[in-house]
């Protein structure tokens, strides 16, 4: 991940007079949308679909729906205690997290 290091480019650039600032946010921006294509394309190849056939809405909505209920299920099953934390991180992420404290939650955090 080059966001802490695009950061730390950011705010240099924006001490030093601000001039590449647009132009770095563009390339962060651009990063970003590249990166989310690549997890489409992932989770589309993992659903067993064709990651080149363009969606049509309600086969979307519904993709959103079965996310929503794979987390339900899954935080249901964390506040009975039936699964721990890292299990419950597991299942929702698809990774097992090598130390507790890198994994965040919160998928909406940007940098």
């Amino acid at each position: 991940l080059k966001c802490s290091t695009s950061g730390k480019r950011l705010a240099a650039e924006l001490a030093a007079g601000g001039k590449n600032a647009k132009q770095i946010k563009a390339e962060q921006r651009a990063a970003a949308k590249i990166q989310r294509e690549k997890d489409r394309r992932k989770d589309a190849i993992e659903k067993g679909r064709n990651p080149n056939k363009k969606r049509g809405r309600q086969a979307q909505m519904f993709d959103e729906w079965d996310e929503l209920a794979k987390e339900e299920r899954l935080y249901k099953k964390l506040k009975q205690k039936k699964i721990t934390k890292e299990k419950f991180k597991e299942l929702m992420y698809g990774d097992k997290p090598k130390d507790s404290e890198d994994v965040i939650i919160d998928s909406d955090v940007e940098c």
